[in-house]
C-alpha cells in the first residue's frame, strides 16, 4: 500500500463505496420487492424475531450468491486486463494479489450484506401485515 499512488487510492475507494452502495441498493429493492410475501408469512404465526432472522438469512445468501461469482470473475478479468495494460507499458506483467487482502473484501462485504439485511429487516418487521396486504 505504501507505493501506491493517491490517485489509485482514491479510485479504489470511489469503486468500494460504488460497490457497497449497489450491494445495499439490491437487498433493499429485494426486501421491499418481497413485503407482500413476508406480510403474508407474519399473518400466518411468523413472529418479528424470526421475520428478522429470515431476511437476514436471505441477505446473507444473496451476498454470498454475488461474492462466489464475482469474487472469480473479477480476479480473472482483472488479472487478463492488467496483463495486457502492463504488456503494452513494456512493465513485467506480473499481476499480485494478496489473499489477506481478498479475504478482507470477503468478510467486509459480507459484514455490509446483513448490516443492510438486518437494517431491512428490522424495518419490515415493524410493518403491519395489514397494511402491507390491504394495498395488495
Amino acid at each position: 500500500v505504501e507505493n501506491v499512488l493517491p490517485e489509485v487510492l482514491i479510485l479504489v475507494a470511489i469503486m468500494v463505496l460504488l460497490a457497497g452502495g449497489v450491494l445495499a441498493y439490491g437487498l433493499t429493492l429485494t426486501v421491499l420487492h418481497s413485503a407482500p410475501d413476508l406480510a403474508v408469512a407474519r399473518a400466518l404465526g411468523f413472529t418479528p424475531r424470526l421475520l428478522r432472522r429470515t431476511v437476514r438469512w436471505a441477505a446473507a445468501a444473496f451476498t454470498v450468491a454475488a461474492l462466489v461469482v464475482g469474487v472469480p470473475i473479477g480476479l480473472v478479468i482483472g488479472r487478463v486486463i492488467w496483463r495486457t495494460y502492463a504488456t503494452n507499458l513494456g512493465v513485467v506483467p506480473d499481476p499480485v494479489v494478496a489473499p489477506m487482502e481478498i479475504a478482507a473484501f470477503v468478510v467486509a462485504t459480507l459484514l455490509l450484506g446483513l448490516l443492510v439485511g438486518t437494517l431491512a429487516a428490522r424495518h419490515q418487521a415493524r410493518q403491519r401485515p395489514g397494511a402491507v396486504l390491504r394495498s395488495e
